[in-house]
């Protein structure tokens, strides 16, 4: 079990077009405490690599969108959004402000996950995984990376808000160490972060 940010770990890193398909020779290398771009690692079958995204794979975010139902999509944005919302919220993403995580199989972005920080350094999540790439871990594996991420940007709390009747969503956040709490608009869960507590350690595959 390795941390992202552990000085000494190594990784595949991938140099990949805006399809998400691996490009050029893969060469490993350790690096210091630094968000990588791209990391990758066998699983059940095809290389999935997880990788930071920027707006060059607007197109592929708002392809993985287009792969959610309508019932998945309520579940994500906790309400029923027309189509043509999903292309408005990939529009209005500010790549450089914060951080996108996705998992790329086979050309296709099958796991999404958006973080923010804001003024009181409270990073808030939102993670979708498209219908036939569900149970193989790939929503677990974004969020213990935003957990990373989150610690190396000084948060104190990452926040995941989500339907009451989401509870795929809320028991990966119970699995993950978060508290969740529930009232008549919602579910709210929340991890506290400390620096002292250690990055999260963790299987990639």
């Amino acid at each position: 079990m390795m941390s992202i940010v552990e000085k000494n770990y190594r990784t595949v890193q991938l140099s990949m077009d805006a399809t998400g398909t691996p490009a050029g020779q893969a060469a490993t290398r350790s690096w210091t405490k630094s968000f990588p771009e791209i990391f990758a690692g066998p699983i059940h079958g095809p290389i999935r690599c997880l990788i930071r995204l920027d707006a060059s794979y607007a197109a592929l975010i708002e392809d993985h969108f287009s792969r959610l139902t309508n019932e998945d999509l309520r579940l994500r944005f906790m309400s029923k959004v027309h189509r043509d919302y999903t292309a408005n919220y990939v529009s209005h993403i500010d790549f450089d402000r914060d951080v996108l995580l996705g998992t790329v199989q086979d050309g296709v972005l099958t796991g999404f996950l958006h973080l923010g920080v804001d003024a009181r350094r409270r990073a808030e999540i939102g993670v979708s995984v498209i219908p036939d790439r569900r149970k193989e871990g790939i929503g677990e594996m974004l969020m213990r990376a935003a957990i990373d991420v989150a610690l190396l940007r000084g948060c104190v709390y990452l926040d995941l808000d989500a339907c009451i009747d989401n509870r795929a969503m809320l028991n990966l956040a119970k699995r993950i160490g978060m508290s969740v709490h529930s009232d008549c608009d919602g579910a709210q869960a929340r991890l506290a972060l400390a620096p002292s507590r250690g990055v999260y350690r963790r299987r990639y595959h």
